[in-house]
């Protein structure tokens, strides 16, 4: 219960934590190319798409430095209510501070794909839609090969566990500061250097099949139903988590004060005159303490989404038409964002549980593995009255259900509490199996126009003049929808 904390950067910005400037852009080079041919009852298609994807990111999360001042250097210490940030920066005292290094992530890839594609009229009651479609999602590759992953390649638990740090081999005249190539060896993490500039692997065999059928087995009735397999590919999800992010192309330095006695009340040791000078002089690379680390699966699955739908349509006299049908999906390998060296073990929240992490000289990871799923259901129904006498409307109803264990990506970059995971250590991913948050269960739509019958060619008022002028070529519509609420947390 002191006076209020205060805090300082390199840009001048007062506030409840530092600065973080974002310079990220994104470059899209395509070639895309559709050719059709009809032969007899079959309409053929088949086409190619390549794109050369660049993306750019600079996030220098503290270039500029940044001061904190708790107060704890004016303050009578033991005694509440004493002590104040702002006397300890005018006494430049601070008790934390922080600085990173200025570095810029360029990556590139290709994606490729190609599909071939048969609309076969069979006869006057059926036609088949067959199509497949290949697709290659090539990995990220930092221009300069300015990247690094990291990876569990053994089993953990508290204290304990074996991993790999890999860099490209290009990359072996970076120099490492001989305190963090210790630390690696010390929590058993082995430093490798690889011929695979892109770290990880992509697999090759992304076929989509895609089948489809509209029959009528009997006079006004259709039958649709569809059936394919479709690629999601990676998902851009900004600079953070991105391999380009590691050590030692990107990192802070963190500046912490020694403990705190009343004879005895050090402080971080940076102070306003002097900067940062101390550690610059030194190479800040030597001051890193506690890194984390940016991994991604090295052997990558792409998320993909098996879609599936069964309607009957009918139509009702001249100019209405009612269906029903079920419209469902799964998906596979969806991207998740977890901590591979979350704490191993239930903690006493008082105490530091840094020793319970599987690499205990090591912070938090933002590790990608593509473990999620996801799952919808829906039956959806639909009654149109198409124009006549003046009216026509639309009316909708869908009953669904979405489930899923894989949060929206960036979400857990930005506050962990809403990423909805758990610590992933302890509870895997599949346990956090529920309800989807846009799991809408029940809504409603309609939607109509009405042309009112006043004027030229209609019932009434139907000749020229002013009264065709006033009260002709007039129509209303109405837009209407109703829906169940989607689920949300509650936290404390």
């Amino acid at each position: 219960g002191g006076l209020p904390n205060f805090y300082v950067n390199g840009l001048s910005t007062f506030g409840a934590s530092s600065y973080y400037p974002v310079d990220e852009h994104q470059d899209v080079f395509e070639v895309l190319d559709n050719v059709t041919k009809v032969i007899g009852n079959h309409t053929l298609k088949a086409g190619v798409n390549f794109q050369s994807i660049r993306n750019d990111y600079s996030v220098p999360a503290v270039s500029r430095g940044f001061f904190y001042y708790n107060g704890l250097y004016t303050s009578n210490l033991g005694n509440s209510f004493t002590g104040y940030g702002v006397a300890d920066f005018l006494a430049d005292q601070s008790n934390f501070a922080q600085l990173s290094n200025q570095s810029r992530t360029a990556d590139a890839r290709w994606y490729r794909a190609a599909y071939l594609q048969d609309d076969w009229r069979v006869s006057k009651r059926l036609t088949l839609n067959l199509g497949l479609r290949y697709e290659y999602f090539q990995p990220n590759k930092e221009l300069a090969n300015r990247q690094a992953n990291f990876y569990v390649t053994g089993p953990t638990g508290p204290g304990f566990g074996t991993g790999v740090f890999q860099l490209p081999v290009q990359d072996q005249n970076i120099p490492l500061a001989p305190l963090f190539t210790q630390t690696l060896a010390t929590d058993h993490i082995a430093l490798q250097y690889v011929n695979n500039i892109y770290l990880i692997k992509a697999p090759l065999a992304n076929w989509g099949p895609r089948i489809g059928l509209a029959f009528q087995p009997i006079k006004n009735t259709v039958i649709h139903a569809g059936f394919g397999i479709f690629y999601g590919g990676f998902e851009s999800v900004g600079a953070n988590p991105n391999m380009g992010s590691n050590y030692p192309f990107q990192f802070n330095d963190n500046f912490n004060a020694p403990n705190c006695s009343p004879n005895n009340c050090p402080s971080s040791g940076v102070s306003l005159e002097q900067g940062f000078s101390e550690a610059l002089a030194q190479g800040i690379q030597n001051f890193i303490s506690v890194p984390g680390f940016t991994g991604i699966d090295p052997s990558i699955k792409i998320p993909y989404t098996m879609s599936y739908n069964l309607t009957i349509e009918r139509s009702i006299g001249a100019n209405s038409v009612a269906s029903v049908g079920y419209v469902g999906n799964v998906a596979r390998h969806l991207g998740v964002y977890i901590d591979i060296n979350s704490a191993a073990a239930l903690q006493n929240p008082s105490n530091n549980s840094q020793s319970a992490r599987p690499f205990p000289d090591f912070g938090g990871t933002t590790y990608t593995t593509y473990a999620g799923v996801s799952t919808y259901n829906s039956l959806q129904a639909k009654f149109e009255r198409r124009f006549s006498h003046g009216l026509d409307f639309l009316a909708t109803y869908t009953w669904a259900h979405a489930l899923d264990d894989a949060q929206t990506p960036l979400t857990p970059l930005a506050n962990n509490t809403d990423s909805g995971y758990r610590n992933s250590a302890l509870i895997p991913v599949i346990d956090d199996y529920s309800n989807s948050p846009w799991d809408t269960r029940h809504r409603f739509t309609f939607n109509g126009s009405y042309v009112l019958p006043f004027g030229q060619g209609r019932s009434y008022v139907n000749h020229k003049g002013i009264s065709d002028l006033v009260v002709g070529g007039w129509s209303t519509s109405l837009t209407f929808t109703a829906q169940s609420g989607d689920p949300f947390s509650v936290y404390p």
